[in-house]
């Protein structure tokens, strides 16, 4: 056997990128999200269980409705940008639309971007006041009912 050496390409955390839209829906102007830390994209689906005869003795699954869910960490910093949108929205019951890629909104040549874009409602805004560490706050982010359906925003570099 023959084992060769292979590149590894595989993206850490530190190469991802969060953007927040401050321009309109269809002609977004992203606005880069740098102040957030321990960002998790949950996705995840709904199922309805069938119990066909033909798969006996098992039970299978469809997949029905996804569920999106992304929790970050938002450092107390007066006057900052997204943290005050953030509270804007939920304090007003509104929606933020932002991106969260595996990449930056403008790859080069031949490398894609991509990740969930959607209005997000803020779900929970927790108050981290650790007296060791810096005051954080736990932000859970769903996807809000607007106009807008969430969708996997993906660009490609040219």
């Amino acid at each position: 056997m023959t084992i060769s050496a292979v590149p590894i390409t595989v993206n850490t955390g530190r190469e991802c990128y969060a953007y927040a839209n401050s321009g309109n829906h269809g002609t977004p102007t992203w606005t880069l999200v740098d102040f957030i830390q321990d960002v998790k994209i949950s996705d995840s689906d709904d199922k309805t269980e069938l119990k066909l005869r033909a798969n006996r003795p098992f039970k299978t699954a469809v997949p029905t409705l996804t569920g999106w869910n992304v929790t970050l960490k938002v450092p107390n910093i007066k006057g900052d940008p997204l943290l005050s949108a953030l509270r804007t929205a939920k304090q007003n019951k509104t929606a933020i639309d932002m991106i969260f890629l595996d990449g930056v909104v403008a790859p080069g040549a031949g490398l894609t971007s991509q990740g969930p874009r959607a209005d997000w409602m803020v779900e929970k805004m927790d108050d981290d006041q650790d007296t060791g560490n810096a005051e954080m706050l736990d932000v859970s982010l769903v996807p809000a009912q607007t106009a807008n359906v969430p969708a996997v925003f993906s660009v490609v570099g040219e």
